[in-house]
């Protein structure tokens, strides 16, 4: 079941901002689809760790954290703001693993995935937003 909310989830966020969103919004579509490829592309020849650091996970918290910081410095937005920091904490949680501080693998696992569904969440508000004070969108003046 929480797959199935989960897949949802990333199919709104990958989805909305194509329609309802702009340029910005696209482009963090972008950015989401392709940490999503990196994702499914390089678990299926890794698998998944928790108990050292998660290579696939780090590419895509990598990706991820480039494609929002350079889409926040150019974008008139501040989801991509909200963005980058939500992928700055999984990059933390990755260097707490390399570090090797004691941490619980499903603490590390929660470290480094919950930030995503909130970036998804940033994303779809984002989008929703921008639709709604879009000028397109606007009610007609009389």
């Amino acid at each position: 079941m929480l797959l199935w909310i989960s897949a949802g989830i990333l199919a709104l966020a990958l989805g909305l901002p194509f329609l309802a969103g702009e340029r910005p919004e696209r482009q963090g579509g972008m950015v989401l689809l392709a940490m999503t490829v990196i994702a499914f592309g390089g678990s299926g020849l890794f698998g998944r760790v928790y108990r050292t650091v998660d290579p696939v996970g780090l590419a895509v918290d990598l990706v991820g954290f480039a494609g929002f910081t350079i889409l926040a410095l150019r974008a008139p937005r501040y989801w991509p703001l909200w963005a980058s920091s939500l992928q700055l904490l999984s990059l933390i949680a990755h260097l707490i693993r390399f570090l090797e501080v004691k941490v619980a693998p499903v603490t590390y696992a929660v470290m480094k995935t919950a930030p995503s569904y909130l970036l998804m969440a940033c994303l779809i508000a984002g989008s929703l937003l921008q639709h709604r004070y879009s000028p397109t969108c606007a009610p007609k003046q009389r």
